[in-house]
């Protein structure tokens, strides 16, 4: 009950926050101070909404089925269970809640205008690979403690499972039947990309459009085939050639394989000294059952995952996002270009060019590295 009514206190400061936040915002991308609140509260809700389902777990789990002897069916059944709470918990409560209630605090429209049909396929192969990701983790953690492996050894692999599910195979599923770039007329970027594969001998990798209020684009890997998405705004009010420079920078992270080489390694990094923070320090404050040493735990948490999951990584991909620019400029040969699509990309994200975020460097910064003169060579 006590967690249930920190539970409660929590989504009221959250539903207040985001109810003055609805009042002041008129359908248009709000400024960073109103969106900062917006995040803040929306993310505010998806923890209450945690803190309400663990709550309420003892009666949850009663009911479930649970085979009579130990082994690898008990282990499977498990990592089922396991598979379907992160579903929940991350997919449902802290991707949906928190971005669904943030459109909504702030009246815009949904961020993904594909079909419904298509969506709900995608959410059911993202619910099965969550399902058969946990269950075969599990069984790996399984045959490790039979062999005698110590148990953190297997942190890396419960860390790794999740975000190579997420980065590898779920954007692939999402924009398997998104557009490609001929369905625009962008003229010839599409020859330009396969000539600029050829000449640098990049790994392959596909182009998808994103149908809805993206503003914005990315790169990531794919199991042999990188993946480069943009969103259609983008592609509506760009130029071609703005539009050529924002790929090249994409392209540029392909080339220099970010994501498999530096992000990935930096998230099972990171989230593996999460965990281990977590278990120390976190759990036997969890399991003290009081109210006061719950939140104790829970500030380690976030100050632990804030530490681990933000600024380790963010440290490093904001210097990719440098390398990535000095890359597309060397492409483009041209950096007032990239200058331009930059600037355009603040303007259309309503952006002050001062803004930066946990991973990416300033605009302003970004244009100051491009401009400053190459360093000498000897």
């Amino acid at each position: 009950m006590k967690l249930l009514a920190v539970a409660v206190a929590l989504a009221s400061c959250a539903l207040a926050a985001l109810l003055w936040i609805r009042s002041k915002c008129d359908g248009e991308e709000p400024g960073p101070r109103t969106n900062g609140i917006a995040w803040a509260g929306s993310f505010a809700l998806s923890a209450a909404t945690v803190l309400g389902i663990v709550a309420a777990l003892p009666n949850l789990l009663a009911g479930l089925w649970v085979p009579a002897e130990e082994g690898w069916l008990l282990i499977a059944v498990f990592g089922a269970y396991y598979g379907v709470g992160l579903y929940v918990l991350f997919r449902l409560v802290f991707i949906g809640i928190t971005t669904q209630v943030r459109q909504w605090a702030c009246r815009l429209p949904p961020e993904n205008d594909a079909p419904t049909h298509r969506r709900l396929l995608v959410e059911v192969c993202v619910f099965v690979g969550f399902v058969i990701a946990a269950v075969a983790m599990l069984l790996v953690a399984y045959s490790a403690a039979r062999l005698g492996l110590p148990p953190w050894t297997m942190f890396p692999l419960c860390v790794a499972a999740l975000p190579l599910y997420n980065t590898f195979l779920v954007p692939w599923i999402q924009y398997l039947r998104a557009p490609s770039l001929s369905s625009y007329d962008l003229g010839d970027i599409s020859g330009w990309l396969d000539d600029l594969s050829r000449d640098r001998q990049l790994s392959p990798f596909r182009v998808r459009v994103h149908e809805g209020r993206l503003v914005n684009a990315f790169a990531t890997g794919g199991l042999g085939v990188h993946l480069v998405v943009l969103g259609a705004t983008l592609l509506e009010r760009m130029s071609p050639a703005e539009i050529r420079a924002v790929l090249a920078h994409e392209v540029a992270h392909i080339e220099k394989g970010h994501v498999p080489k530096l992000v990935l390694p930096l998230i099972v990094l990171g989230g593996t000294l999460n965990l281990i923070c977590v278990t120390s320090f976190s759990n036997p404050l969890f399991d003290t059952g009081e109210v006061l040493y719950f939140l104790a735990g829970v500030a380690v948490v976030l100050a632990s995952a804030t530490l681990f999951l933000v600024c380790l990584p963010g440290y490093f991909m904001r210097r990719m996002e440098l390398e990535a620019d000095r890359v597309a400029v060397e492409i483009l040969g041209d950096g007032e270009l990239l200058v331009r699509a930059l600037t355009k990309l603040a303007e259309l994200n309503n952006q002050p060019m001062t803004t930066r975020s946990w991973s990416h460097p300033s605009m302003q910064a970004r244009i100051e590295a491009i401009r400053a003169p190459a360093p000498a060579t000897a």
